[in-house]
């Protein structure tokens, strides 16, 4: 998805969650924000649209001696644009029904970020900002029909998204994730938990980087689909993308992946009669233990695609699918200190051409 295409689909996804005219919306400046933040209670409620902006460019910093707590009524919108703000607590956001946040061309730093939008419409964007959790966590969690969209940090500089803890994304039913040319950071793990029977996760030329834990992408719905181009996601702990529903699809194009002291872990579909695809190409990929991907194991049909890719590992390199599924392995450098196999079931199709694999057992297609 190019950047066009993404702001096209951000904006689509703000008029649905009925952001309000410039005329009815209520306009503060960080000051004034600043001051309601400060008063008891450190409680802000939103009714209708609430935007915070700065006069004048850039904005200058606004520190506020406290944290704060933002309360949507039901139909209700947040942004802040052209705003540097600092915290000195945690900022919250909290909505039961339809709700969104923007953040465009904002800094903005806080002891932690949690946003709960637990209502049947939710949308948390960052469009060229810089939203950092400088001790804690950023936690943005979605009810049914979430969406999230996060672009490139203000002036390409830093992290769009930084958490000196966990970065933890959740949601309900349906859920659409855009990420385009953006970094994201978490000091500890990353992790999207989506449980709903429908998901679309597509990232861009998008860096993800898990600093000491685990990247963690989880979706057991019917129709999920991740969508990793051009990019990278680096986590000592391991790279598990989880997708076990009949219909998953999951594709990594130009895409380095790093886990010096995990496994890194790719699977579509599972136990039944799925048909979960997965797709790497021409990425690179580093595990300190096993790399994994499989595809609709137990189940009657399943694709597993790994071409023009360099795989190292610390342990065994396992492609696979099942039954009638197929299994290419094509034009790869596959280095293991144990194993390599790539199979498919007594009815399916195992295809390996232009590969140079390295190990003391190599069984491709055998």
């Amino acid at each position: 998805m190019n950047k066009t295409l993404m702001f096209q689909a951000a904006s689509a996804a703000l008029v649905t969650l009925g952001f309000a005219t410039a005329a009815s919306a209520q306009l503060l400046t960080p000051a004034e924000f600043k001051a309601l933040c400060e008063a008891p209670g450190n409680t802000v409620n939103v009714v209708n649209t609430l935007k915070i902006q700065s006069p004048v460019m850039p904005p200058p910093l606004v520190t506020v001696n406290s944290g704060c707590q933002v309360v949507f009524a039901p139909d209700s919108n947040f942004e802040a644009d052209n705003v540097n703000m600092r915290f000195a607590g945690v900022v919250a956001f909290q909505a039961s029904a339809k709700a969104s946040v923007l953040f465009k061309s904002t800094t903005w730093n806080v002891a932690a970020l949690n946003a709960s939008l637990s209502g049947n419409e939710g949308g948390f964007f960052a469009d060229e900002s810089r939203l950092t959790a400088r001790t804690g966590d950023i936690t943005v969690g979605l009810g049914a029909f979430g969406t999230l969209g996060i672009t490139g940090p203000i002036n390409g500089i830093g992290n769009a998204l930084n958490a000196a803890g966990a970065l933890t994304v959740s949601a309900g039913e349906k859920f659409t994730g855009t990420f385009e040319t953006t970094r994201l950071r978490a000091g500890t793990g990353m992790a999207f938990s989506l449980a709903g029977p429908e998901a679309v996760f597509a990232a861009n030329n998008t860096t993800f980087v898990a600093a000491a834990g685990q990247f963690a992408l989880s979706s057991p719905g019917a129709k999920a689909q991740v969508d990793l181009n051009s990019g990278a996601i680096t986590a000592p702990g391991g790279i598990a993308l989880t997708l076990p529903g009949t219909e998953s699809k999951a594709s990594l194009t130009s895409t380095r992946a790093t886990a010096l002291a995990g496994s890194v872990t790719l699977q579509a579909g599972s136990a039944g009669r799925g048909f979960g695809v997965l797709s790497v190409d021409q990425a690179i990929i580093r595990a300190g233990g096993a790399y994994t991907m499989t595809a609709s194991i137990g189940a009657d049909k399943g694709e597993a695609v790994l071409s023009n890719t360099r795989v190292t590992a610390g342990a065994d390199i396992l492609i696979q699918s099942d039954r009638v599924g197929l299994t290419n392995v094509l034009n790869n450098t596959m280095t293991s200190p144990t194993g390599i196999r790539a199979f498919t079931g007594a009815s399916g199709a195992c295809i390996a051409e232009g590969n140079l694999a390295t190990s003391p057992v190599v069984a491709i297609c055998q």
